[in-house]
């Protein structure tokens, strides 16, 4: 579920120029997933130090 969430597809529809960024999951610590529900976080750049301001955002 969480790798859908945090694919090039999902991401795309939010900003097409991200279709070329990396990204990755961020977990929860061991003990903040055995402590109940938990966030996981897509995490999506375009490299070291690339980013400048918010990158995904959706339009309104």
């Amino acid at each position: 579920m969480v790798s859908a969430v945090c694919s090039i597809p999902t991401l795309a529809t939010v900003n097409i120029g991200a279709t070329t960024w990396r990204r990755s999951v961020l977990l929860p610590s061991l003990s903040e997933q055995k402590a109940g529900p938990t966030t996981f976080r897509c995490l999506a750049g375009k490299g070291d130090n690339a980013l400048v301001g918010d990158q995904l955002h959706g339009s309104r």
